[in-house]
């Protein structure tokens, strides 16, 4: 085709184009005149040649973000169009919804790698925690770090918090946990690093676990144990990073060597190189990865060992805090434990009366009245709980929480709900307390309505618990204690770590204030006065900081009963006390030669843990909630649209993502995603690890079944010996031999406790002893080889075994007498 040709073919494709111009533009004026005709105000199209617009799914986003329903949001965009009188041209269907509802999840998932990359974070900190939900174990991670505020244009950081995903495990080991955060933000920085910002820009993948600085959790022992198991994992990364850069500066013939040996030692563990050739590319790359992992690791190694031992500490610094809320909450728990040994030293008549539930109290009218007071319980807590079942039941289809409103606005003159103790609320327990001291006649006065509602005028066993417990000195008393620990300390207490958003309160900031609250126990053990004194100024010196309580009608109903409450005084030291011993175990964090007193003051000020979990603790409610309401939801959804809510996720996509070319890599992403079936391979996935985890529980179990059953049978054949040689050696096979004939007399405990060899030697005497009084004959056995003396073949008659056994007691009576 010659040139000209060419010209003419492209001059007629330019008039096509421009003639459908012309006719597109004709078609919209006519619209435009039918739109103003009918009264609408425009057309809003939801594609742009069948493809969804940005604007669309920004609006798509911010719907889910609002919790309405995947299925509902096409219909809801249509309803709201005709109610401002715009024509919406178009549908979206559900399975659409989804994948756009992924994509916002899938840009949290870069914001949060965008604001973790070392040009933009000096370090962060990382938070974690976790529950099951319907059986399956749900987690929850945060990380905090300096970050901007993509609102408005000021570049200045503050320190934000942003969800760093919900996810599902088939444990809560920590072991498992540390797994399922290094598989979570691998693909995160797997993902970065395919958009745009990361094709510009790669990041490290090492360098997350290398900026991370600490873990905020709870006082969970597998909690702990993640903290140590971060902190190793950081400075693996930190050697890691530091091989990569001398091997970057060029390898020496040293590392060659080590690459070729690791390579060797990688090729052998496999089986050799037909093994390694047999597996796939994929698998081969992965296994080459690795083995250039551990070159870099141990090249960095050497380098970490050659700095200082304060330039290590500096470099691996790592901090653990605990949950402020938690530590509160077990103090209560340490406090009701105390009150628990107290009344355990009283007269019985005097203790708080054990509320039994139906079933112990069939037991006891059938004459099993010991039996069913040791299994029963009392005190403020069972109380609370019981009213809270009453007075606001979790469940609404139970309880009489509508009467009881309606019945407390009529009297009070306004609405009250009961604190929240049937759901286990924070503090619930101490709020009820007050509140049923406070409204005490109210309350017993409203138990006495709903009985008289009933037809047969009676009070159910629930009712009847809780009107006894009310009227009961002893229950009354712990609660005066908890009212008075919670107007006291809980609440001031509380105000200090749960401050406003604009001024969050720092965790590495708070050793002084504890030091202030277990100083404040002490000053109430010494002089429990303080908070029962009644003088007009009487907070100044019971309260935490010295302000006025928070609810004097509290403490004015606690004084007017305080005459009837013999035991209130030492209730309160023994209370306290408990609490105290609590606070101590619950702020090792803070001691003077921790991890938290060496940081200096710039890291102070770029190291932030919240002072509470409460993030962690409300995104798991969030999943709660969603699965509560849609059973079949996934949690990559739950996920995707809490992070996308919490995050400020919309405002970074429109700074770092404005270009439909940079959604491309999100939208390919969620396609993949939703096709490749991940929600169900998870799910699988779950039930393999679980399925596993439980055959090898069962193989641990039937193996000591039968080591078991080898000892069992073992003691079986065992004869007690009376060769006082022998018998020395053999003490703990003897007195199993004992339990075995009789459990009575050698109890579990004695077999596993640590016991000095005099001691058990000493009681087996007195076990042999009790044996022989009770025991009219032997049992069939064999004489010890060591006792050649007699012959075997000669029955000895009980009074030669006696004497013969009584001799060698009294040998070794005397035996363990001189030694000792």
């Amino acid at each position: 085709m010659s040139l000209t040709e060419e010209r003419k073919q492209l001059q007629q494709r330019i008039n096509n184009r421009d003639a459908r111009k012309k006719v597109r533009q004709h078609h919209d004026a006519l619209q435009s005149e039918e739109v103003k005709a009918s009264g609408i105000l425009g057309v809003a199209r939801l594609k742009e040649k069948g493809v969804i617009t940005m604007e669309t799914r920004r609006m798509v986003r911010r719907l889910g973000k609002e919790n309405v329903p995947d299925a509902k949001i096409d219909a809801v965009i249509h309803i709201v169009g005709e109610g401002l009188g715009v024509e919406v041209d178009g549908h979206i269907d559900p399975r659409s919804v989804g994948r756009i509802i992924a994509e916002g999840g899938i840009a949290s998932e870069i914001q949060i790698v965008d604001e973790l990359k070392p040009e933009n974070c000096e370090g962060f900190t990382f938070s974690a925690d976790g529950t099951a939900i319907r059986h399956r174990t749900f987690e929850s991670h945060h990380v905090t770090m300096l970050a901007p505020s993509y609102e408005s244009d000021n570049e200045e950081r503050t320190f934000k918090t942003r969800l760093f995903g919900i996810t599902n495990a088939v444990d809560h080991k920590s072991e498992t946990q540390l797994q399922g955060i290094k598989t979570v933000s691998g693909s995160y920085y797997a993902l970065y690093n395919m958009c745009t910002l990361g094709i510009d820009n790669p990041v490290d993948y090492d360098t997350f676990a290398a900026l991370m600085d600490g873990l905020g959790s709870d006082h969970a022992e597998d909690m702990k144990k993640l903290a140590r198991l971060l902190e190793v994992w950081k400075v693996d990364s930190k050697k890691i990073l530091r091989g990569k850069a001398i091997w970057s500066e060029g390898a020496d013939a040293e590392g060659i060597a080590l690459l070729a040996k690791a390579g060797r030692e990688a090729i052998d563990a496999l089986g050799g190189l037909e093994a390694f050739n047999g597996m796939s590319r994929e698998e081969q790359e992965k296994i080459d990865e690795e083995t250039v992992r551990t070159v870099w690791k141990s090249i960095g190694g050497k380098a970490w060992d050659e700095m200082t031992m304060e330039e290590r500490e500096t470099a691996g610094r790592f901090v653990y805090a605990g949950c402020c809320m938690h530590k509160e909450l077990n103090s209560v728990k340490g406090g009701d434990k105390a009150l628990r040994a107290y009344w355990a030293t009283v007269p019985e008549a005097e203790r708080p009366v054990k509320l039994m539930n139906s079933g112990l109290t069939v037991a006891a009218k059938a004459g099993a009245v010991k039996e069913a007071e040791e299994h029963a319980t009392g005190g403020a807590t069972k109380l609370t709980s019981l009213a809270g079942m009453i007075f606001k039941h979790k469940d609404d289809k139970k309880g009489q929480q509508d009467f009881y409103r309606m019945f407390f606005e009529e009297k009070l003159g306004y609405a009250w709900r009961f604190p929240d103790t049937s759901n286990t609320r924070f503090q619930s327990h101490c709020a009820a307390s007050a509140e049923l001291i406070v409204h005490l006649p109210l309350y017993l006065q409203f138990l006495l309505v709903v009985r008289d509602k009933k037809k047969e005028k009676a009070f159910n066993h629930l009712e009847s618990n809780v009107f006894k417990g009310l009227k009961d000195v002893g229950t009354l008393t712990e609660m005066s204690v908890f009212a008075f620990y919670e107007e006291s300390l809980s609440k001031k207490y509380m105000e200090k770590v749960r401050r406003g958003a604009s001024e969050r309160a720092n965790a590495l900031d708070l050793g002084p204030l504890h030091d202030k609250v277990k100083a404040h126990c002490r000053k109430i053990i010494a002089d429990p006065q303080l908070l029962l004194r009644g003088d007009e100024d009487d907070y100044k010196g019971a309260t935490l900081d010295g302000t006025p309580w928070d609810r004097p009608d509290v403490i004015y109903a606690i004084h007017r009963l305080s005459k009837l409450l013999p035991h209130l005084e030492q209730c309160i030291k023994v209370f306290f006390s408990g609490a105290l011993e609590t606070w101590e175990r619950l702020t090792s964090e803070y001691a003077p030669d921790g991890a938290i007193s060496k940081l200096s003051t710039a890291e102070r000020d770029r190291i932030f843990i919240n002072a509470t979990n409460n993030h962690n603790e409300g995104s798991l409610g969030t999943a709660r909630i969603a699965v509560r309401r849609s059973g079949n939801i996934a949690t990559r959804t739950i996920s995707a649209k809490t992070m996308y809510a919490r995050n400020g996720t919309e405002g970074f996509i429109q700074k770092r993502l404005p270009r439909k070319k940079d959604w491309g890599v999100l939208m390919k992403e969620a396609r993949r995603r939703d096709a490749s079936g991940i929600n169900r391979r998870q799910r699988h996935d779950e039930i393999a690890q679980s399925m596993a985890r439980i055959e090898n529980e069962r193989h641990i179990r039937e193996e000591n079944l039968q080591k078991k059953k080898v000892e069992d049978d073992r003691i079986a054949n065992l004869t007690p010996v009376l060769d006082l040689a022998v018998l020395q050696k053999n003490v703990k096979d003897q007195l199993k031999w004992h339990r075995r004939i009789n459990p009575t007399t050698v109890l579990e405990t004695t077999l596993t406790n640590k016991m000095h060899r005099d001691e058990l030697l000493i009681h087996l005497i007195s076990v042999v002893k009790s044996f022989k009084t009770q025991s009219p004959t032997l049992p069939e056995q064999s004489q010890s080889p060591a006792t050649p003396q007699r012959d075997q073949n000669v029955e000895m008659s009980w009074e030669e075994r006696e004497e013969l056994l009584d001799a060698a007691m009294d040998e070794v009576a005397i035996g363990a007498d001189s030694e000792a």
